[in-house]
């Protein structure tokens, strides 16, 4: 696959290397979907438009090319199905505390600090 349908990158990056990079780059992990199996009737709905627009698709693209995504397709399509590939989608976003999102805001901390005052309420001076 990372030869014919992925050249020059690599599709099959662990979730922890992928989160381990991300970090690195100042990104803290907001949440992380697992789609697999769901996503399994994605790449089934690809497949079938595919094979559907052959007509069209060998002409721009070659017989060999079309064959290489309809083994794709397919493949891709069992196998997360069955549980043994998945797909996730990330939602990050940079740290608060090392990058300033709102002007004023410093930290979390001093976001409820503002919150707090303008309700009204006390909040100790410091974090516990």
């Amino acid at each position: 696959m990372n030869k014919y349908v992925f050249s020059g990158a690599d599709a099959s990056c662990s979730l922890g290397w992928v989160v381990g990079q991300v970090e690195a780059a100042g990104f803290e992990v907001k949440n992380i979907d697992v789609l697999g199996v769901h996503y399994s009737a994605t790449i089934w709905r690809w497949y079938l438009n595919w094979v559907e627009y052959r007509e069209k698709v060998v002409p721009k693209y070659g017989e060999r090319w079309y064959r290489i995504w309809v083994f794709f397709l397919a493949y891709s399509t069992i196998i997360s199905r069955q549980g043994s590939a998945s797909v996730f989608q990330l939602t990050l976003h940079r740290n608060l505390n090392a990058y300033h999102c709102v002007l004023g805001v410093e930290n979390h901390w001093s976001l409820q600090v503002v919150i707090a005052r303008r309700l009204g309420k006390c909040f100790r001076a410091e974090p516990s």
